[in-house]
């Protein structure tokens, strides 16, 4: 992990993001399980502004964790839908999955 100006960054994953770029993001990427508040849709993506495992994760890990994705098959899993990597939207750079997590962070209570 590299501190490079204020902004850190793993091997693959830049963490300090523009919220506002993330907002337009999470609408065209994650909205569709998260809902368009990202307050979560049954039985698809769960309620991000409430889960603990999203607050539990510092912002590297969590932009790890959405650009791997999360199988059917993780016992973790308790959707049992799979999440894609990156959200199913393969053209999200590095920097635009940092955008979603500070996005993602504006909305955490």
């Amino acid at each position: 992990m590299i501190l490079l100006m204020g902004v850190v960054f793993s091997s693959t994953v830049m963490a300090a993001g523009n919220a506002v770029n993330g907002k337009t993001l999470f609408a065209t990427t994650c909205a569709t399980c998260h809902g368009p508040d990202a307050k979560g849709i049954p039985n698809l993506g769960k309620d991000l502004t409430a889960s603990a495992f999203a607050k539990g994760l510092n912002d590297v890990k969590l932009a790890e964790f959405i650009e791997k994705g999360r199988d059917v098959t993780d016992p973790a899993n308790t959707t049992h839908i799979p999440m894609p990597p990156r959200g199913g939207n393969a053209s999200l750079t590095d920097v635009q999955v940092g955008d979603i997590v500070a996005y993602i962070r504006t909305l955490q209570k």
